[in-house]
C-alpha cells in the first residue's frame, strides 16, 4: 500500500469494542501517517468532531440508538461535510445504494482483508471512489450498483452536471465514475461508451 505523504485524521465509528480495538491497531501500526479515533457511539462520534478535523469516517451502520447513515444524514443538514465511509457486516444492496446516494466513498464489509481495508482507506484519502467489494457488485459485468445508475442516466443522455443532480452527488464524483467505467469498457467517451451499453447490454 502506498503511504500517504500528509498526517490524516481518521475516525472510526463502532460499538463493538474488539471490532474496533482491532481496526484501531491494524491501521496505526500499517501506516505511521494515520491518526486514528474512535467512538462507540453517536455522542462520542460528535465530541471528536468538534474538536479534530477529521479526513476520513468509517462508520457503522448499527450504531447504538440510530444508524450510521441517520447520523451521517444529521451532519449534511447541519453543513458537516465529512468524507466517510460504511463500514458493516451487511449485504443487503439495498444499503448500499443509499449509502451512494449519500455520497458514500465507499461501503466496506467487516470480512474484508486487513490489507483489502488498509487500501481502500488510503485510496478514499487520496480522493479516489472506492470499487463496491466483490460481495456487493452486480453480476451485469462486474459494475457496482452506483456505476449501472450512472450509466442508465448517461443512456438516458443526461449530462455529468445533470446526473450529479439526479444523484445527489458531485460532478467530480461522476467524472471518477465514469472515467473508472471507461477503463473498465476500454472506451474513451460518452458516445463510444453508449455504443458498448447498446452492444454489451449492460443495462
Amino acid at each position: 500500500m502506498q503511504q500517504l505523504n500528509t498526517k490524516a485524521n481518521v475516525l472510526i465509528i463502532d460499538d463493538h469494542d474488539l471490532f474496533l480495538d482491532g481496526i484501531k491497531l491494524l491501521l496505526s501500526q500499517n501506516n505511521e501517517q494515520l491518526i486514528v479515533f474512535s467512538a462507540n457511539n453517536t455522542i462520542q462520534a460528535t465530541k471528536t468532531l468538534q474538536q479534530q478535523n477529521i479526513d476520513l469516517m468509517l462508520v457503522d451502520l448499527d450504531i447504538p440508538g440510530t444508524d450510521g447513515l441517520t447520523f451521517v444524514q444529521s451532519l449534511l443538514e447541519q453543513n458537516q461535510i465529512i468524507p466517510f465511509c460504511i463500514l458493516s457486516a451487511t449485504d443487503n444492496p439495498m444499503l448500499v445504494t443509499k449509502a451512494l446516494k449519500m455520497g458514500a466513498s465507499g461501503f466496506i464489509p467487516k470480512s474484508a482483508s486487513g490489507q483489502q481495508m488498509m487500501n481502500a482507506i488510503d485510496r478514499m484519502l487520496s480522493g479516489e471512489i472506492v470499487e463496491i467489494p466483490p460481495a456487493y457488485l452486480n453480476k451485469q459485468d462486474g459494475y457496482t450498483t452506483r456505476q449501472l445508475q450512472i450509466l442508465q442516466l448517461l443512456a438516458n443522455g443526461l449530462s455529468n452536471k445533470e446526473i450529479a443532480r439526479e444523484l445527489t452527488i458531485s460532478a467530480e464524483t461522476i467524472k471518477s465514475h465514469l472515467k473508472i467505467i471507461f477503463q473498465k469498457m476500454q472506451v474513451s467517451n460518452r458516445t463510444e461508451c453508449i455504443a458498448h451499453i447498446i452492444k454489451k447490454k449492460v443495462i
